[in-house]
């Protein structure tokens, strides 16, 4: 009777347990980024709840970056090509020390980027960083150390997946989009 007793609390407990990281697990792809807001370079408020109704590719860069924002940009520029309006492009300056509106206007210019490129303060850009990362504490103590992948948000803004900017992923994010009711 008392191995019986054992057995179903032990079960139960299990069950429990296993939903309760399953619960856990499916509010972690939910992120809410509605309450963030950024700067257009323009010098108007954006705020991430805008994009909803498409989904988006977000991206941080900055214009001194000497490798992985210029393999971002080239996959971006191919995502532009293939989705043209069905999708949303943003991306957010992580150098907002160096990266003036109006250097980041003349470098979206010179490179043909057509997509929303935002700004704001340290604090926003890493309270997003560290959304996606599913950490509290990273720090953007220097613009190398932004992320380097291009997420992938659904039509509410929530995060779905992040892809690295080399050929064979960007290629499973294009199959991806392509599945989807864009």
């Amino acid at each position: 009777m008392k191995y019986n007793n054992l057995l179903t609390l032990s079960v139960s407990l299990l069950i429990v347990a296993i939903l309760s990281t399953v619960s856990c697990e499916s509010t972690k792809s939910k992120t809410d980024l509605s309450s963030y807001n950024f700067m257009s370079l323009d010098g108007e408020r954006v705020k991430f709840e805008d994009y909803k109704g498409k989904y988006t590719l977000l991206s941080f860069t900055f214009t001194r970056c000497p490798s992985l924002c210029p393999m971002i940009h080239k996959e971006l520029i191919k995502l532009r090509n293939e989705f043209n309006d069905e999708i949303n492009i943003v991306s957010i300056n992580v150098d907002p020390a160096n990266d003036t509106p109006e250097s980041l206007k003349k470098y979206m210019a010179a490179n043909n980027f057509d997509w929303d490129l935002l700004i704001g303060d340290v604090k926003e850009i890493e309270k997003v960083m560290n959304i996606m990362l599913e950490r509290p504490d990273r720090k953007l103590s220097s613009p190398h150390s932004h992320l380097p992948n291009l997420y992938l948000m659904n039509k509410n803004f929530d995060y779905i997946d992040k892809y690295f900017p080399e050929p064979v992923e960007v290629g499973n994010l294009i199959d991806k989009l392509n599945s989807l009711d864009l």
